[in-house]
């Protein structure tokens, strides 16, 4: 994925000293494994398991900050989006998100938020990556 100067910014404002590790129950829920709801299934395209950790920021249309950045970990993926499980619902139409994938440099990518629904104590928010990082409003 390409970075935009934007982007850059937004991964250089991450304390990262100051970032705190996701919750241990959170880790240890996705670890028991979760149940993927198969017929209530949105995607167009196939998705794939993957639990990583995931630095989220919410931001505006024009990527600005709104919020703190929070710690989560990421359920799965597909070409089109993104699943991620937090101990909030987030109210921000947008997220910058920092995929780390252990063995990898992280990605970073802005996806708009589908939806935040409840899946047991935890929150899963769904988001679509949006075409042009630099420009989410594009992909709608």
């Amino acid at each position: 994925m390409t970075t935009a100067p934007s982007i850059q910014k937004l991964s250089d404002s991450i304390d990262r000293l100051g970032q705190l590790e996701p919750p241990t129950d959170l880790r240890d829920f996705l670890a028991k494994g979760v149940a993927e709801d198969e017929g209530n299934d949105r995607r167009g395209r196939r998705r794939y398991a993957l639990v990583a950790k995931v630095v989220a920021i919410p931001v505006s249309k024009q990527l600005l900050p709104i919020d703190k950045p929070f710690v989560a970990f990421s359920r799965n993926i597909s070409a089109g989006g993104i699943a991620i499980l937090h101990i909030r619902p987030v109210r921000s139409d947008y997220l910058f998100l920092e995929i780390h994938v252990p063995n990898h440099d992280p990605a970073r990518t802005v996806v708009k938020v589908l939806r935040s629904r409840r899946v047991g104590r935890f929150f899963e928010i769904a988001g679509a990556f949006t075409a042009d990082a630099a420009n989410p409003d594009i992909a709608e």
